[in-house]
């Protein structure tokens, strides 16, 4: 997969990223989503740990009823530097190795992990996760987190959505910097 970089960011894009759905519409039941914050728990498999009481969630959704093929999935999480580990998700890792992820990059289904079984279910999108306050500059791991969002996003076919699924645009924006400076201290 190769990912393409526009030369105005999304977050810089006051019409917010375009949502295209270039999937026929099938008439299928659609997918269950994960509710808008935190990662779910399924009763059979080991559950990642639930959300921090503070964090900052992105989402990069397919557009309409359409999904995305994890196959595609694992292909542009890797391209775009996240490493499959711990809980079944993705992970940005930081500069030290030892250190815990900057982000992290659940499915936005329930459970909200992934598997490489080839007969696993596509997904709805992707939850980006970033825990506050961070070991990090959150500010820049904030950057990171958005561009990665943009490149996943772009690479799948799909949107970037804030917190609550609506589109993310520059007052959004801005709210998770004002959320993230609020918390450098703590």
């Amino acid at each position: 997969t190769v990912l393409r970089h526009r030369t105005t960011p999304f977050w810089r894009d006051e019409r917010g990223p375009a949502l295209r759905d270039e999937s026929p519409d099938t008439g299928a039941e659609p997918l269950p989503l994960m509710p808008p914050t935190g990662i779910g728990h399924h009763a059979e498999a080991e559950s990642p740990p639930s959300a921090p009481a503070d964090f900052i969630a992105i989402h990069v959704q397919a557009a309409g009823q359409s999904t995305f093929a994890l196959n595609a999935v694992f292909s542009a999480a890797e391209s775009a530097g996240l490493v499959f580990g711990d809980h079944q998700i993705f992970h940005m890792p930081g500069v030290n190795t030892s250190a815990p992820p900057l982000f992290s990059v659940a499915n936005m289904l329930e459970p909200g992990t992934f598997t490489r079984d080839d007969s696993a279910r596509p997904t709805r999108g992707l939850t980006l996760l970033l825990r506050l306050p961070s070991d990090t500059d959150a500010g820049m791991v904030l950057d990171l987190m958005l561009h990665t969002a943009e490149l996943l996003a772009t690479s799948l076919g799909g949107g970037v959505l804030g917190m609550d699924r609506g589109p993310l645009s520059q007052t959004r924006i801005a709210a998770l910097r004002q959320k993230v400076a609020s918390r450098r201290d703590t």
